[in-house]
């Protein structure tokens, strides 16, 4: 009968143990066919530093709120694009959903890629990327929220201007490790002051191009004194191209400044190759010295604003 009752218990024992893996397996079942779990991301942008064309760098200063059904652990999220110098937990709380908020305060330099094509009219976007460290995207995905997103009032972006904002998430893949994790993107678009960029970078060129024009007002038969001036404005105008281009990282592409540089030097060496040739009319007494200037001076009078018009209406 004793063994009787120990057969009888080990087969409720086996039946208990057998029907607890079935609901911890239908329980992971289930979870799995409820896909990865949505972690709430807004990002309010307090101010920007900065943007160093060289390095590609620049300074914010952010909150960021996490929402999540689960607690928040502080190193649960990174910022991936940038070196984080103060981050702080500002607030911690439920909201009427249950969810579990915390709100951090970030101060960071962030790195973004530049491109100069259009320099000085160049267009840039600053993106702030925060990616999730210990969950990949088959256990977390990350949701934008909107209402807690955006920029404040206040900010500014000395030299440019703020055309707009927007998120968006991605998966980033570690093909070496075979995983991806969910990634939140706050990218804030910025474009160069359009006046301050002329004024700086084209007016003194157009300047010493139109001096370069005054100057065959000069008569031919002092066309040394002309290619003594032009030549001086030609050296002039490459140092000023070298200190733009010092402003600038080495690309592998010409900018629209450069592309600009490059349609004035033709002009000043084709000024220079037309008093040349002024000029040996001149020593050999040529009677058609005078005409050949005229209608010199009347096709450069006429070419010349007409290259640039082209230039700024269908090159830019």
């Amino acid at each position: 009968m004793k063994q009787v009752m120990k057969v009888l218990v080990m087969l409720v024992i086996v039946l208990v143990v057998l029907s607890g893996r079935g609901e911890l397996t239908g329980q992971a079942s289930a979870a799995s066919d409820k896909g990865p779990r949505e972690v709430g991301v807004g990002l309010y942008l307090l101010s920007m530093g900065k943007l160093d064309i060289t390095s590609g760098t620049f300074n914010v200063d952010f909150y960021l709120t996490l929402k999540d059904t689960q607690p928040i652990e502080d190193k649960s999220f990174e910022v991936m694009n940038g070196r984080v110098s103060k981050q702080d937990l500002i607030e911690t709380k439920n909201d009427s959903d249950g969810k579990f908020v915390k709100i951090y305060r970030i101060i960071a330099t962030q790195s973004t890629k530049t491109d100069l094509r259009k320099f000085p009219f160049d267009q840039q976007s600053l993106p702030i990327v925060v990616e999730s460290t210990q969950e990949d995207n088959t256990q977390v995905k990350y949701v934008p929220i909107a209402d807690e997103t955006g920029i404040d009032a206040d900010n500014s972006f000395p030299g440019w201007t703020i055309k707009g904002w927007s998120t968006k998430v991605n998966e980033h893949n570690y093909t070496v490790f075979n995983q991806q994790y969910s990634q939140y993107v706050f990218s804030v678009d910025i474009t160069k002051i359009w006046f301050n960029s002329f004024i700086k970078t084209f007016l003194p060129v157009l300047f010493t191009i139109l001096i370069t024009l005054v100057i065959f007002i000069i008569a031919p038969d002092k066309v040394t004194t002309r290619l003594e001036i032009i030549c001086s404005l030609l050296v002039a105008i490459a140092m000023f191209h070298i200190s733009i281009f010092n402003q600038l990282p080495p690309v592998s592409y010409a900018t629209v400044a450069d592309e600009f540089m490059f349609l004035t030097y033709f002009i000043l060496l084709a000024c220079i190759c037309l008093n040349v040739y002024i000029y040996k009319l001149l020593s050999s007494k040529d009677s058609r010295m005078v005409s050949f200037d005229r209608k010199a001076k009347v096709g450069l009078f006429s070419c010349v604003p007409a290259a640039y018009i082209v230039f700024f209406v269908f090159l830019i």
